[in-house]
This record gives structure tokens, sequence and C-alpha cells, in this order.
């Protein structure tokens, strides 16, 4: 009976201490790095909404890729292209239409009435052919170029993922970097309010992170002077300056993976020095076209599916 009474105790002492163990691991704080996250990364592209970089379809490659790319070539007889998906054989079936008659149609030549040697020059130098390099879309047997895993594709920036781009950025800034950031966003606020425009530039180094600070006591004094004066918030920062990125930039990326449509998943890194604080390395990855590709292995920002950037202090 002892015994059974001391199990007892002893079971719900470790009962009690489990749940005081939850309960203080529960109301622990994290530690305090100063840092200000937001919900990230930040995505952009022109098909954001169909998430072809979800992790979570990973696995279902093909299936969500299938509406991206471009159509595959069909059997001549097939009306749509859901009757072409359809069709196991290239070769023509019954319900076939039959096949149209040519008509007699007159020659026609560039100069008078019968052939010469201008009518033999090929003078479409962008259409597809088995020897032109250019006009990929109209290949006969097969591609003339496809990019591999390991390609290097270089991605040239517009001004939207620039944005983008600053957007990421000041989601990674800590504690000091966004007091000097939120003091440069409150002297263009008073800037505005007199009508003089932008009376503060982001500088270099120490003299963004002093003159902000000691600036900030000044524009905080004549706040308390005109209450109708906002106060900068955290959405008011504006790193479009204080980034040594601009559009027509480039960012040399990596083919990781080729999908059956042909489109591609591509990776690049660049290193973005921050005039206020320490450089960032942001990370893209991206679906690609491949005809969006030039030949020369460039694609623009703008042409990019979806894009998903991160960025690293």
């Amino acid at each position: 009976m002892v015994k059974s009474a001391l199990l007892l105790t002893l079971v719900i002492q470790l009962l009690l201490a489990s749940g005081c163990a939850k309960l203080g691991g529960g109301l622990r704080r994290d530690f305090d790095d100063g840092t200000i996250y937001s919900q990230g990364p930040t995505t952009g592209g022109r098909w954001t909404e169909k998430g072809l970089l979800d992790d979570d379809q990973a696995e279902q490659q093909y299936p969500n890729y299938a509406a991206v790319g471009h159509a595959e070539r069909a059997p001549a007889f097939a009306q749509d292209a859901s009757q072409a998906e359809t069709q196991d054989t290239w070769s023509e079936t019954a319900n076939a239409p039959a096949k149209r008659v040519l008509e007699n149609r007159k020659p026609q030549f560039k100069n008078g009435s019968r052939a010469r040697r201008a009518d033999f020059i090929d003078e479409s130098t962008n259409e597809g052919s088995l020897w032109a390099p250019e006009g990929q879309t109209n290949y006969y047997f097969s591609k003339n170029k496809i990019r591999s895993v390991g390609d290097i594709i270089t991605v040239t920036l517009d001004e939207q993922i620039v944005k983008d781009l600053a957007t990421e950025v000041k989601r990674t800034l800590i504690k000091q970097e966004a007091q000097v950031e939120l003091g440069i966003a409150q002297q263009r606020l008073l800037a505005q309010r007199q009508g003089t425009g932008t009376a503060v530039e982001t500088t270099q180094g120490g003299q963004a992170r002093a003159g902000a600070e000691s600036q900030n006591d000044t524009v905080v004094a004549k706040s308390k002077d005109n209450d109708e004066l906002p106060e900068a918030t955290f959405m008011d920062i504006d790193l479009g300056g204080a980034l040594e990125i601009k559009a027509n930039d480039t960012v040399l990326a990596e083919v990781v993976e080729r999908y059956p449509n042909g489109n591609y998943k591509i990776r690049g890194t660049k290193k973005v020095l921050y005039k206020n604080g320490a450089p960032r390395l942001l990370t893209v990855v991206a679906i690609a076209k491949g005809s969006d590709i030039s030949e020369e292995d460039v694609v623009n920002s703008g042409k990019l599916y979806e894009y998903r950037l991160e960025a690293v202090r």
C-alpha cells in the first residue's frame, strides 16, 4: 500500500513538472536580436497566383507546369489542343477530316514570270530552319539549342523587381538600421509637409547613421510643435536610394531544373551593397519560359512567370 502511494505521488510530480516546463516554455520570449521581419520571402512575376515555386508542390512537377509552357506540337488533323492531347499516334484516323485538295496557284516570282537567281536566295534570316540558329519555335526535327542543368542564364532586372528587392532588404533590417531609416523617412515627411521636396538623401556609411540620429531629435521636436505631422513608421521606409542596384543591372543565374514542357527553373545570387548597413546577399529563384530566353542566354525579369527573392545579411 505504501509503495503504491509513493508510486502515485511520483507520477503526479512528474506530470506537474512536465506541465510547468511546457507553460514556462510557452511564456519564454525568443532572443531579441533587434531584427524586424515580415512574412517573406518576397515574390513576384507574371503568374504568382499559380504558386509554381511552392515547396508543397515540388513533387507534382509536370502537371503544375503543363499549363505554363508552350503547347506541344499536335497532329495536323487535331481541331484543338484537347483533341491533340487525347491522340496516341501521329497517323490519321477514320474520324479525321478529308485532306484538302491543293488549289492550282500561279507561281510568284520576284522579277518577271520566271525564276531567277534572286528567287533562290533565302532572305528570311529570322525564320526557323535546319540551319538557322534563330527562330527556335519552328524547328523541324528537334530544337537546336536545349539548355541543361548547370547552364548560365543572365537575368536583366527591371523596375518592378528592383522595388521587390528593396522590399526584401527592408525585411532584414536590424534595430540600428531601422532607426536610421526611420529618421530619414521622418525628414522626408517633414520636407513634403513644408513643400521643399526631399530634404535628406541617403549618405555613405557613418554619416547616414550619425546624421540621421542627430537630425531625428530635431524632427521629433518640430513634430511636437505641429501635431498634424505624422510620425514615420516602418511602412514609410524607402530603400530605393540606399541600395547599389538599379534597373538594367544583371544577375547571373544557373539552370537547376528543366521541365518537359520547355520551362526552366533558375537560381541566381548577387551581392548588393547597402549604404547604411551591412551588404546583403540576394537570392532569386524563378521559372522562365524557354522561348523567352534569347540566343545569348538573356531573359528579362519582366518575362519571368514567378520569382522568389530572399535576402541574407
